[in-house]
C-alpha cells in the first residue's frame, strides 16, 4: 500500500501520496513535453520540485496549487518528499548524471583540435 500524508499547507488538507513505479516512469516521459512547452513559473519557482510534481503527488488541482503561496507550496513539497523519498533520490541522481555529462561535453568542446 502506498504511503500517504495529509498536508496542512495552506489549511487545505491536501493528500500527498507515494508514486508508483509506473507513475515515476510517466514522470520521466513527461520531461520531454515540459521541455517543449515550459512553464517558467511552475517549473522554476521552487528549486526542489515543480508544480507539475506536486500535482502528480497530491490530490490538489492546478487551480488549488496556483492559489497557494510559495511558502505553502514549499510546505506541501516537504510533505510530498516525506512519502516519496525514493523518487526524490532518483531525481537527484538523474540531475547529478546530467551535470556530469554536461561537464564532460563542455570539456570536450574546449579541447584544441590537433593540427
Amino acid at each position: 500500500m502506498a504511503l500517504t500524508k495529509i498536508s496542512q499547507a495552506g489549511g487545505r488538507g491536501i493528500q500527498c501520496r507515494e508514486l508508483s513505479v509506473e507513475e515515476i516512469r510517466d514522470w520521466l516521459k513527461s520531461m520531454e513535453t515540459q521541455a517543449q512547452a515550459p512553464d517558467l513559473v511552475g517549473d522554476s519557482l521552487l528549486p526542489q520540485f515543480t508544480l507539475d510534481d506536486l500535482e502528480r503527488m497530491t490530490n490538489a488541482t492546478p487551480q488549488q496549487l496556483g492559489g497557494m503561496t510559495p511558502s505553502e507550496l514549499r510546505q506541501l513539497g516537504d510533505d510530498c518528499k516525506a512519502v516519496n523519498t525514493d523518487f526524490f533520490d532518483l531525481r537527484a541522481r538523474i540531475e547529478e548524471g546530467g551535470r556530469q555529462l554536461l561537464a564532460k561535453l563542455s570539456e570536450s568542446s574546449n579541447e584544441t583540435p590537433a593540427a
